[in-house]
């Protein structure tokens, strides 16, 4: 899931907030967890966010070597995430996970805020148990182990992370990220050509950000990615690439027409993603004949642009 960086000039954040009353009470009882972690306010800038309602961190520790905790809050109702959803929003998990990652990236193994990111790997599985709280936001607590870590000249160049997410001492998601960490020089001789979403005429506002339109392509099943180029989820900032949350997206929607149903139900995500995909190319999501390797009700997808495949992608 290739990512270009939000450039630095972001003022960091400071929220001050008074709360009462039960409302109160909860706010309270994540604080009091957080003060035995040792957590700092996030600044946004660490999870390449722009829009602060779209910053999901509130706060990280250390506690050991490679091993860190990141708390996060989901919030009651969203614009385009359905946090209230029995049993979570797989999306929303994997947005948690990429700030989760990055964030460590940045704050734990000193990535400059001027380098890029590519998530090669991402795995995501939301065990049923999250999801439906109405009231007030979901606090979460998410331990982060890092392995696979590798270094160059420049610093670090990758690593593996693997995160739990705990609601209330329950485990309600589990996910991996294969990070690849790219300087700004690098970046830049990589995709000299590259359009940005700004550069590019905007397209129909889309609620969910993504429309898929059949295409006729042999005996697959194949959807035409369609793209809200201003959507304030998925560019959030200007982007030369399509992000990989809307893949995951586009793929989540995908699975539904496979199955006949419009619920966005998927409960896990898996992808290998190979190359960066392009905003003024078409993007092509094709239904793959299950390969047998995985359970009966998994959905294979490949992703391809100019006749390459980009990413594969398996969801339950």
């Amino acid at each position: 899931m290739p990512g270009s960086p939000v450039h630095a000039g972001v003022a960091a954040d400071v929220a001050d907030v008074t709360v009462g009353g039960a409302v109160g009470q909860a706010v309270g009882g994540a604080l009091g967890r957080a003060a035995t972690m040792d957590v700092e306010p996030i600044d946004r800038r660490l999870v390449h966010r722009v829009a602060m309602s779209e910053v999901y961190l509130t706060g990280s520790g250390v506690l050991g070597p490679d091993d860190y905790t990141v708390h996060a809050q989901w919030p009651r109702r969203h614009h385009f995430f359905s946090p209230e959803r029995r049993g979570g929003d797989l999306v929303l998990a994997a947005e948690t996970l990429r700030q989760a990652v990055i964030l460590t990236a940045h704050r734990y193994y000193d990535v400059p805020l001027d380098h890029a990111f590519s998530m090669r790997g991402l795995s995501v599985e939301l065990t049923g148990a999250g999801g439906g709280h109405a009231l007030v936001p979901t606090e979460i607590d998410i331990r982060v182990g890092i392995d696979g870590v590798r270094s160059g000249s420049r610093g670090v160049t990758s690593f593996r992370a693997h995160l739990t997410f705990v609601h209330e001492g329950v485990v309600v998601a589990r996910g991996t990220g294969d990070l690849q960490v790219l300087d700004s020089r690098l970046y830049a001789r990589m995709r000299p050509t590259a359009v940005r979403s700004d550069a590019l005429a905007p397209s129909s506002p889309m609620r969910r950000g993504v429309r898929l339109v059949p295409v006729a392509s042999g005996t697959r099943p194949t959807w035409l990615v369609d793209m809200d180029l201003e959507h304030p989820v998925f560019f959030d900032h200007p982007l030369d690439h399509v992000p990989g949350m809307l893949v995951i997206e586009a793929a989540r929607q995908a699975v539904d027409a496979v199955r006949g149903e419009s619920g966005l139900s998927s409960s896990s995500f898996e992808g290998t993603f190979l190359s960066y995909l392009e905003l003024d190319r078409p993007v092509l999501v094709s239904h793959v004949p299950g390969d047998g390797a995985g359970p009966p009700d998994d959905v294979l997808l490949a992703v391809h642009q100019d006749d390459r495949l980009a990413a594969e992608l398996r969801l339950r």
